[in-house]
């Protein structure tokens, strides 16, 4: 592990569609605005079973809603909030990386764009199953928000071997 560095922590929580294998993702080092853009983004993942307030999450790339494309629905949601964030002061580097995204991709008519696709699995964990992955999008579970006012060091290696003798 590495230092945690001055700024916003975020954690987002999600799981698979049979609301099991619950992971964390952790993100370091943001700026106010960049914690409310990642999470505006992920909760897009929320559930699609969601009564009266569905998300995307629990889905897999290659199905269909009704006449809609899923991913073609989940790439515009993605969009919308990206423009949404144009004039804020989010960090460049990562409105950048999720900015471009539209102007870079490369949609597959059944199984989307692996730039977006692999965003959000960055964003909200990978599946649990190598067979998923790419293929389908966790749930989005919630998220935890903590303020570093000072750098954390790991102190890892002071603990690695075995305890050292008194002296």
């Amino acid at each position: 592990m590495n230092d945690i560095p001055v700024g916003y922590s975020l954690t987002i929580t999600s799981w698979e569609n049979d609301a099991d294998c619950y992971k964390d993702v952790n993100f370091y080092g943001l700026a106010y605005e960049d914690v409310w853009f990642l999470i505006d983004l992920a909760k897009l993942f929320k559930s699609m079973n969601n009564y009266g307030d569905p998300g995307f999450g629990g889905g897999a790339w290659h199905w269909k809603n009704g006449e809609k494309n899923y991913f073609r629905d989940v790439y515009a949601a993605i969009d919308e909030v990206v423009e949404k964030y144009k004039n804020i002061n989010v960090s460049s580097e990562l409105y950048g990386q999720w900015s471009t995204l539209r102007e870079d991709a490369e949609i597959d008519p059944e199984y989307g764009d692996d730039g977006y696709n692999q965003m959000i699995q960055e964003l909200v964990s990978y599946p649990e199953d190598e067979y998923y992955r790419g293929n389908y999008i966790r749930v989005f579970s919630g998220f935890t928000v903590r303020y570093y006012k000072a750098a954390v060091e790991d102190c890892t290696r002071d603990f690695e071997g075995s305890l050292p003798e008194p002296v």
